[in-house]
């Protein structure tokens, strides 16, 4: 990998180069401008009111997003002993997640098995295979990673419960819910109570394992060394402006979707541009961060089964599941099949 001298900042000795979220070093906690400075006595450049990197911590695992994906990604390092930090943007652990409806799809877990059905996630992935890849074969990577988010779910579910006191309710029967018998998981108290039955149990856990937790600060750029690889993560402090650098063995990133970034919807989605959202976090920063490190960005169109704006809506997600719902049209005719929510969601807008 070719770097000019320009694109190195100092840290200490050695020298790293930063990938911001947008133009230039975006995020850096810019004092004026982006003008460049004179060459300094060490022969390097440097960006004025661009902080040179000074990294404070260093831990094994640094990952950006206190949801569900962040809090999961924290659990099995955290029962090996990793030296881990989680930094959520928001005020609050759980970021969305924490007012999203927590209806999460899972098979063959023991909750499910203890209830009486007896599929294994080896039997459920063998019947929905052919439709989560179908159109996909284009990517090689596609059918592995599809299939291992399908384990990963189970997973979850099984150490939640196990290793970190999450409280799930009793897995509806066949005859309750036909069509989602074997594949839905909802929190102890039912939908919209992932929070406390959920969430707050896992990263108490977490807490008490080492995991630390840190809200309240945006990440603002992936860190590289002068080989390419990601090393860390820059933050700013969401109520001082004070910058922090981060220093990672692995850095994760699980800061959600985009459906409040206005500019990422026009681009991706079209066709949802003049539809407001109901979320407020999901603003597509780790996106940026990722693409400006080098990542490939793949099915940001709503062609990708995966990308559904709704789903951060939970009283969308929810229509025509738990309640005995009609959804008509003002001349009284019913336009959806009310089992689909998400169709439901979209036909409604």
């Amino acid at each position: 990998m070719t770097i000019s001298r320009r694109d190195f900042l100092k840290i200490g000795g050695a020298s790293c180069i930063v990938a911001g979220a947008g133009a230039a070093l975006a995020g850096c906690s810019p004092a004026g401008g982006e003008a460049e400075a004179p060459l300094a006595e060490t022969g390097e450049a440097a960006l004025v009111g661009y902080a040179p990197v000074n990294f404070t911590d260093e831990v094994d695992i640094l990952i950006i997003g206190s949801g569900y994906a962040g809090l999961a990604a924290a659990m099995a390092p955290a029962l090996a002993g990793k030296k881990i930090i989680i930094a959520e943007k928001q005020a609050q652990i759980g970021g969305d997640s924490a007012t999203s409806c927590c209806f999460m799809f899972a098979a063959g877990t023991e909750l499910q098995q203890a209830a009486g059905n007896p599929m294994t996630v080896d039997e459920y992935w063998e019947t929905i295979k052919e439709k989560q890849t179908a159109g996909w074969e284009q990517y090689d990577w596609f059918a592995e990673w599809v299939k291992g988010k399908t384990y990963a779910n189970t997973h979850f579910v099984d150490s939640a419960i196990n290793d970190f006191g999450a409280k799930f309710q009793e897995p509806c029967t066949e005859a309750e819910l036909p069509r989602l018998f074997g594949s839905v998981i909802l929190p102890g108290d039912g939908i919209g109570s992932g929070g406390p039955n959920i969430l707050q149990p896992i990263a108490a856990k977490l807490g008490e394992l080492g995991v630390e937790t840190r809200c309240g600060l945006r990440a603002t750029a992936l860190i590289k060394d002068p080989e390419g690889a990601v090393i860390g993560c820059r933050f700013e402090d969401a109520t001082s402006g004070k910058v922090t650098d981060i220093k990672a063995a692995a850095t994760v990133l699980a800061t959600g979707g985009f459906a409040d970034n206005g500019e990422m919807v026009m681009e991706y989605l079209p066709e949802w541009a003049n539809y407001g959202q109901m979320v407020h976090g999901c603003i597509g920063e780790g996106h940026k961060l990722a693409e400006a490190a080098g990542a490939q960005m793949v099915g940001m169109d709503s062609s990708f089964t995966y990308c559904n704006l709704m789903g951060d809506i939970p009283n969308c997600t929810t229509w025509g599941y738990w309640t005995p719902i009609v959804l008509v049209l003002p001349n009284g005719k019913r336009f959806i099949e009310e089992a689909q929510s998400h169709d439901a969601a979209q036909a409604a807008v």
